[in-house]
């Protein structure tokens, strides 16, 4: 079920924060509701020193948040976008009792206990669909099934897909306009980047290969899911963002981004894997 776009929530400091190790170009720090210490959150906003208009990543996160619950893919439990401290972000509810794929190959665990590993292709046909270009080792996560359980005593897992920052026109130098432009500034065409190896690159081999080694009749049913989001569902994803992190330009040039690429999903998935 997605949750409101604001949280509602009464978000302070964590007492003791954890460092965030690897938070990408973002600030980030962990939150807690001082209503109910146990619930954590992710809050993560622009870095003083990068460009204003990269808010417009935060508001992906949860376009892509909204677009990827829709088809039961396994986004964060939940993502707001809210200020804290003054500062306009993105908070992504805790996944607890979780290890990055990283972590947990270098653990050697074993990939029979993923349950949904089998819907792998799945998610990267929806990270090739939204021109995601950072689903790296930190940004795949595996949680202990059931979720309560610890992960040191766990034998299943089930893969969670985190940051969705760098889809959608972010960053703008994926489609040969300069870091520093606007959003608003690029071309859409016909919805491919200018490097689209990139979203592969960014992958770990392991992962990746679980989609390059699928037949054709099995991709076509991967991508039909991706062809099977109608334009209402695009758009009130984005709609759904506060005018704050995109604006009207912006919201009408990334529908159409989304649009071009899930109706060229087939042609773009083939030239990438």
């Amino acid at each position: 079920m997605i949750v409101p776009v604001c949280s509602g929530k009464n978000w302070q400091f964590l007492a003791d924060n954890k460092p965030v190790i690897d938070s990408g170009r973002s600030k980030a720090i962990w939150l807690q509701n001082a209503d109910n210490p146990e619930e954590l959150g992710l809050f993560k906003c622009r870095d003083k020193t990068a460009p204003s208009t990269e808010v417009y990543s935060l508001g992906m996160e949860r376009v892509a948040y909204v677009l990827g619950d829709a088809l039961g893919f396994p986004v964060p439990p939940g993502v707001h976008l809210e200020e804290f401290g003054g500062e306009p972000g993105v908070i992504s509810c805790q996944i607890s009792n979780s290890v990055s794929w990283r972590e947990f190959e270098s653990r050697k665990l074993s990939h029979e206990g993923i349950v949904n590993l089998a819907q792998v292709p799945e998610y990267i046909a929806f990270d090739i669909w939204l021109a995601n270009m950072d689903r790296s080792p930190r940004n795949i996560l595996l949680r202990a099934v059931p979720p309560t359980l610890e992960v040191a005593k766990a034998d299943q897992f089930s893969f969670c897909l985190i940051d969705h920052g760098f889809s959608g026109l972010w960053p703008v130098a994926k489609l040969g306009n300069d870091p520093n432009e606007p959003v608003s500034f690029v071309c859409v065409g016909d919805g491919t980047t200018v490097k689209e190896t990139l979203i592969r690159e960014a992958m770990p081999p392991s992962y990746w290969q679980l989609f390059a080694g699928i037949n054709d009749k099995v991709r076509a049913k991967v991508l039909e899911r991706i062809k099977s989001v109608d334009d209402e569902l695009i758009g009130a994803a984005i709609d759904d963002v506060p005018d704050g992190y995109m604006t009207k330009r912006e919201r009408i040039l990334t529908a159409d981004f989304l649009k071009k690429r899930r109706d060229n999903v087939d042609a773009l998935s083939h030239a990438l894997l």
